[in-house]
Order: structure tokens, then C-alpha cells, then sequence
């Protein structure tokens, strides 16, 4: 009787060993740990230069200036306000157009733990206007998450394809789901 308990044991356990070890980035919240590594900045800009890569050369992403995000200057970088940047997130970083007439930018931010990187996501989501530029829009805006890290980004739709890509390609596909919050002229 203890020899067939444990026979039908042993797959459960097995099934539960496989399950737990896969838990990678298929759920909302990109993955229980992180797979990004370096300085945020430096996450940032490594996700620009991928994704130029993978653009034709005629189409590559428009130059940029890359600041640090503070307190101050999230609500207009990120749709966070002040409070919720200082309660949620421990750094970021935005690159944005050089020129404002190219509706570009894309965010990186280090948030403190995995629920705040959740609670971003969905607070960005809901405050970055899409519409701040002068007379042009981004044809898409969307948040992805991956561990702690939130990436924004609002651009034309091949170069946030191809951002999309290459931080997946960087987080080693551990990317929660994709919340495409602007499309087109609203």
C-alpha cells in the first residue's frame, strides 16, 4: 500500500517541481525576478541602440536626448505624479526627440519591487499624454513590464515594434503583457 502512495506521489511532485520553475514572463507582471542587468540609463540606451538595429537605416529612431526623470519632472516624462514617483519608483530615465515636432519617446523606470512595477504600469498607463507634442501624435504609446523595470514608450509604430523587441530581447523574453493605452491621433 505505501509503494502505490508513493508511485502516485512522485508524478505530482515532478508536475509541481516543472510548474514552479516556469513561471517566467507569460504573466501581468513580466516575471518574479529580474533578468535586466546594468545601470537603468544604460538598460535605456541599449534598448534604443537594439532597436535602431533592427530598423531599416532610413528609419532608425530620430536623435534623442537622454535625461534622469526626477520627482519634478515625472508627471510631464511619464504621467506619474510626483507622489507616485517618489512612492513607487527608484530611478528613471527618458530619451525624448531632439526635435518636438517628432513625437518620440521612450521611458525606462527602476521601480522599488515587483507590485510597484504593477502599479506604475498601470498609472502610467493611465496619465502619459499622448498628445503633448505640437501638431503631431505618436502612432502608438504602450507600457511593458519585465521584474521591477516599466518601459514607456510613444513613437511611430515600427520604431515601437522594434523597442518592444529589443527589450524583450534584453529581458530574455521574461515580459509581462503589453498595454497599448494610445493609438493614432485621439
Amino acid at each position: 500500500m505505501k509503494k502505490a502512495a508513493i508511485a502516485c506521489l512522485i508524478p505530482v511532485l515532478i508536475t509541481a517541481m516543472l510548474l514552479a520553475g516556469c513561471g517566467g514572463g507569460s504573466g501581468g507582471s513580466g516575471g518574479a525576478k529580474d533578468t535586466l542587468t546594468g545601470s537603468t540609463e544604460d538598460i535605456l540606451n541599449s534598448v534604443v541602440d537594439g532597436a535602431n538595429k533592427l530598423l531599416p537605416e532610413d528609419s532608425q529612431l530620430a536623435a534623442a536626448f537622454t535625461d534622469a526623470v526626477t520627482a519634478d519632472s515625472a508627471q510631464n516624462a511619464l504621467g506619474l505624479s510626483p507622489d507616485d514617483f517618489t512612492k513607487y519608483v527608484s530611478e528613471a530615465y527618458v530619451s525624448t526627440a531632439a526635435i518636438m515636432t517628432f513625437a518620440h519617446q521612450v521611458a525606462l523606470m527602476k521601480c522599488k519591487d515587483f507590485s510597484s512595477a504593477a502599479q506604475v504600469k498601470s498609472l502610467v498607463a493611465a496619465g502619459f499624454d499622448s498628445n503633448k507634442w505640437i501638431c503631431v501624435w505618436p502612432d502608438k504609446s504602450f507600457v511593458a513590464d519585465s521584474g521591477s523595470y516599466v518601459l514607456l514608450v510613444a513613437s511611430t509604430s515600427a520604431g515601437a515594434d522594434a523597442l518592444l523587441e529589443s527589450f524583450k530581447t534584453l529581458a530574455n523574453n521574461n515580459v509581462g503583457e503589453v498595454n497599448t493605452f494610445f493609438t493614432g491621433a485621439q
